[in-house]
């Protein structure tokens, strides 16, 4: 049996190792470790591991996870395809390569030929039973793989094609004043203080947690707050109000070295990255949960801002379409009665 993988290490092909500043493959071989072979340097992608081993190890080169690795090296991935959605994908590929199937196999495992409409189907209807909105985005990977290889002749007919997604129903938590009360008042307690400036620029202009920590002080004016609206939406001057400059001015004052670009920093002055934010509101949302506080992501701040605004919702969320003004506004509209 072979040793324990390191965390961070699960999902490295069988007997990969990153050793020395590269990948290698060492199996065993009648209970006896074999010799090192080396694969690819250590900065190489997760797909590109797999394919170096695939090539190696002699295995087929026409399953799913061969073309996903492939899609995931190529050209069209790296320079057509946004960082964001770059990253998600890689996220979906190891779940996709390593889910189980009844017969035992793992559907990265499973030759091109033998992947019919029904296999993806049963594959939504499987991973929807735990994440059917999860199971759409995958779904949406193997299916621009797949034309992205039927293009080069690489497969056939894109079997995702015609297949309908999982229900997706829009989420509908609404954070009331008391609940962003009480959460506000254990971030000052516990969070960085950058959670607070961020709640509140967040609530106040509507605004995504990319979009505020990407704030810079070029955005500060003498109208108001310059909020770059990503997803197509469209940039806005949020203008002030005493509780928005008191948040901006907030930010100004943030411990560490002087502000200098970012208006949301850490002490270092450098902008706060996601992964550190998400880790911070997190365990925020820990010490809520105690305090009898339901959890709401911190886009739902947005979601509040726009349904406690009183006028035009759709002019003040920057969307394009009213249809994305009615999965934002999230209390019950008012209507008279009829006498």
């Amino acid at each position: 049996m072979g040793r324990k993988r390191k965390k961070g290490n699960e999902k490295l092909p069988p007997y990969v190792y990153l050793a020395k500043g590269r990948y290698v493959h060492r199996p065993y071989q009648g209970g006896i470790l074999g010799k090192e072979k080396r694969l690819i340097d250590g900065g190489a992608s997760l797909a590109e591991v797999w394919a170096a081993c695939e090539k190696l190890t002699g295995k087929e080169t026409d399953t799913l996870r061969w073309l996903l690795s492939e899609f995931l090296k190529s050209d069209y991935f790296i320079n057509g395809l946004s960082p964001r959605t770059q990253k998600d994908y890689e996220r979906y590929y190891l779940t996709i390569i390593d889910s189980p199937l009844r017969s035992g196999q793992k559907f990265g495992d499973v030759p091109l030929t033998k992947i019919t409409p029904g296999s993806i189907r049963k594959y939504l209807d499987r991973r929807g039973q735990d994440a059917p909105v999860q199971a759409n985005r995958e779904k949406s990977l193997i299916s621009s793989a797949w034309s992205w290889g039927r293009e080069r002749d690489m497969c056939g007919d894109n079997p995702c094609l015609g297949v309908r997604k999982n229900a997706e129903r829009p989420r509908d938590r609404y954070v009331t004043d008391e609940e962003y009360g009480k959460v506000y008042a254990l971030a000052e307690q516990f969070s960085p203080p950058y959670i607070t400036v961020a709640m509140e620029i967040a609530f106040l202009c509507r605004a995504r947690m990319k979009e505020v920590l990407s704030l810079t002080r070029d955005h500060i004016t003498d109208e108001g707050l310059i909020i770059e609206r990503l997803k197509k939406s469209k940039t806005q001057i949020i203008e002030w109000s005493p509780r928005l400059r008191a948040a901006v001015e907030a930010a100004k004052k943030l411990p560490g070295i002087s502000w200098q670009r970012w208006l949301v920093h850490g002490n270092s002055g450098k902008k706060i990255i996601e992964s550190t934010f998400k880790t911070s509101w997190q365990r925020l949302l820990v010490r809520t949960e105690k305090m009898g506080v339901e959890r709401f992501t911190f886009h739902d701040l947005k979601a509040k801002g726009i349904s406690d605004f009183d006028g035009d919702k759709k002019k003040a969320a920057g969307h394009r379409s009213d249809r994305m003004v009615d999965i934002y506004d999230r209390l019950p509209g008012k209507i008279k009665a009829t006498k």
